[in-house]
């Protein structure tokens, strides 16, 4: 396994992977898991609270939507967990004579009470008061990913692009551009842990619902799609009698799987799958080591 990067910008990051036995259907799953199921934080505006405005631009739906409720946040400390409490406050009032505007740098931003600095290149514009006009809120960011609403992407863009045999590629390059939350090293090793719980899910799934002598199985699997289906797919056909995986609405996150093998069905589908998380574990090692 070679791991090459192509550039140095942590948050718009490209880099050249040339493993053997390369499948498509890894990589093309983990571009769906950055761009779509990355947990990140983000204000919405249900969780925001206006405690006073007296401004002209009274319309409290709308600053909640928009200012807040589409607010980036980025450059997080490092060490933030799931569990932390994240929130901001925007408490001011124009002392000056003339119209003055509000950006992110009049925020205070706080993780489980702690205040730390979140640093916007150019600030960005929250609000224009008047002399003598106030806003005091404070809202609090929720966790969610991308496929329940945009203000929870972790990227702007993820692109592949690989070298060789489509059934047989050599090496596959990345261009992962985050939204700053994050850096896109993280981004990756993240949609690597969020493929490896899915298939040990999967795992568990077969391990409860075969038998030894099968021979058939098929089952639906609500809340998945491509990410998940067409990995599955890469990985067993070459050890099956028959697989074939199907999205039967693209709409709706579910897929359809039926494989067939004359002998030994349960022990290989765990088998080759448990050697695929093997994979994605070395893919994940050398890719820390390796990008900075």
């Amino acid at each position: 396994m070679v791991i090459k990067v192509l550039n140095d910008d942590p948050y718009d990051l490209k880099v050249k992977i040339s493993i053997d036995n390369l499948k498509l259907g890894l990589m093309n799953g983990l571009r769906r898991i950055m761009i779509g199921e990355i947990p990140t934080y983000a204000f919405v505006p249900s969780d925001v609270k206006i405690d006073k405005n007296t401004s002209y631009y009274y319309n409290n739906t709308r600053l909640k939507s928009n200012s807040f409720g589409l607010l980036p946040l980025i450059n997080l400390p490092k060490d933030i967990k799931s569990d932390d409490e994240l929130t901001a406050s925007l408490m001011v009032t124009n002392i000056n004579k003339q119209v003055t505007e509000y950006t992110t740098d009049d925020c205070q931003f706080f993780v489980n009470g702690t205040s730390f600095k979140m640093k916007y290149d150019p600030p960005i514009t929250l609000i224009k008061l008047r002399t003598d006009e106030e806003i005091r809120l404070t809202a609090t960011a929720s966790i969610g990913i991308h496929y329940d609403h945009a203000r929870w992407s972790a990227v702007t863009v993820v692109e592949y692009d690989y070298e060789g045999d489509k059934e047989k590629p050599t090496s596959v390059t990345y261009g992962i551009e985050s939204r700053e939350q994050f850096k896109s090293k993280d981004i990756f090793l993240k949609a690597c842990d969020v493929l490896i719980e899915k298939v040990q899910i999967f795992i568990q799934n077969v391990d409860d619902k075969m038998t030894d002598k099968q021979r058939h199985f098929q089952d639906v699997y609500l809340g998945e799609s491509y990410s998940l289906c067409n990995f599955l797919k890469d990985y067993l056909f070459e050890h099956l009698d028959f697989i074939a995986v199907t999205v039967p609405n693209q709409s709706n996150k579910e897929f359809f799987i039926y494989c067939r093998k004359n002998k030994d069905l349960k022990k290989t589908i765990i088998k080759q799958l448990k050697k695929s998380i093997e994979f994605i574990e070395d893919l994940k090692k050398s890719f820390n080591k390796t990008v900075k």
